[in-house]
């Protein structure tokens, strides 16, 4: 059970705790260079709650497809002979994964021509018109 002497026990606790790491972090900042394990011990420091460890989010640009595209567009020469050796080496994987990037994947679209179903629309209809019933 929590009482108020609990309750006050505790942050008593807590608020040493802060000054002790408070004074840590000031001798170790005041103190000679840290290097090694030593440094890497005192430049570890906890997300506060709420925080995100990446504030800024994901970068709006894309360097890598921006390169990309330079390279599709400055050397076609160089290009053409880089993927030849790529091709005959059996690797055509390369100029996918490279004008992927460049120019985002190709979405591929196909017609579908179906023929013998005469019948389908107005099966379709009858078909929503027992689920309308049954709602």
């Amino acid at each position: 059970m929590r009482t108020a002497q609990t309750i006050a026990a505790q942050d008593a606790v807590q608020d040493a705790e802060e000054q002790t790491a408070d004074s840590a972090q000031s001798t170790v900042e005041n103190s000679v260079p840290l290097t090694g394990r030593a440094k890497q011990l005192a430049c570890l420091k906890p997300w506060k709650p709420g925080q995100s460890g990446n504030p800024g989010g994901r970068p709006k640009n894309d360097v890598a497809a921006q390169i990309a595209r330079a390279i599709f567009e400055q050397n076609p020469e160089m290009l053409y002979q880089a993927f030849g050796k790529a091709l005959s080496a059996g690797n055509a994987y390369a100029f996918q994964v490279l004008s992927d990037r460049a120019f985002g994947k190709l979405t591929e679209r196909s017609k579908l021509e179906v023929s013998g179903l005469d019948g389908l629309a107005a099966a379709i209809e009858k078909g929503r018109k027992r689920a309308a019933k049954l709602k």
